[in-house]
């Protein structure tokens, strides 16, 4: 196949995971590409595409295989490279996973990478860079609200948005703020946010934003005063300078 052609193809991988390398590929919009998952390995054990060039189209179907299971203890990802290009352009239309359609929770962004969000903290983001398409399935921190591998100003103030200790004003999700799954957003919740608090990524330990004194002020104002909580704006005071 001449470096410069350019082949529309249907791609699904039959039996054990193999890495398959083409010159350059352009998917039809019709067509599906298999990436099966028994292990992060590529080429033993998750498919992997290697390719020069890659127009991308149509739908990302991976098979999780042979009992792989999604991490089980929190701040554990399993990371995959599905394919491995000289340059990409484009992004699948829609991708399922294990046959449930993953939908964009957060995302997409312009390359269209998007994270979606399973269920207690079970995240599966799918991310484009220009040479690779990435799987990442991410058991994530208590307080980890949008699933990005740390917890933040953005954790914060969407716990601090949906605060509710009664409960009534739910159903909350994890997403929400609500990391232990009862129903409510309340100080159990927030102290698990401020107990992994870091700005940098889960085991950092860097100066957090806010600063732990303000969090611990935060704490004490909202035992004083239950209620919806303020969200915090990058620059206000206690943030990192």
């Amino acid at each position: 196949m001449a470096a410069s052609e350019l082949v529309k193809i249907e791609v699904h991988g039959s039996g054990s995971p193999a890495a398959v390398s083409f010159e350059n590929v352009a998917f039809d919009t019709t067509a599906t590409l298999t990436i099966k998952i028994e292990g992060t390995s590529p080429g033993t054990e998750h498919d992997q595409l290697i390719a020069g060039t890659v127009q991308i189209a149509g739908r990302l179907n991976l098979q999780p295989i042979d009992g792989y299971v999604s991490p089980v203890v929190r701040a554990q990802s399993d990371d995959f490279v599905l394919m491995l290009t000289g340059s990409r352009a484009n992004h699948f239309t829609n991708v399922t996973y294990d046959g449930a359609a993953l939908s964009a929770d957060f995302g997409p962004d312009g390359s269209g990478s998007f994270r979606d969000h399973v269920a207690g903290g079970l995240f599966r983001s799918v991310t484009y860079t220009a040479t690779t398409v990435q799987l990442q399935n991410l058991l994530a921190l208590t307080g980890d609200t949008d699933g990005d591998a740390d917890v933040d100003l953005s954790d914060y103030n969407r716990l601090a948005t949906n605060f509710d200790p009664v409960g009534s004003l739910g159903p909350h999700e994890w997403s929400d703020g609500n990391s232990d799954g009862d129903g409510d957003i309340d100080l159990t919740d927030y102290n698990a946010l401020a107990a992994n608090f870091s700005a940098s990524g889960y085991g950092t330990a860097a100066v957090p934003e806010p600063s732990a004194a303000l969090l611990a002020l935060l704490t004490m104002l909202i035992m004083c005063a239950p209620g919806r909580l303020s969200p915090i704006r990058r620059g206000s005071q206690g943030a990192k300078p």
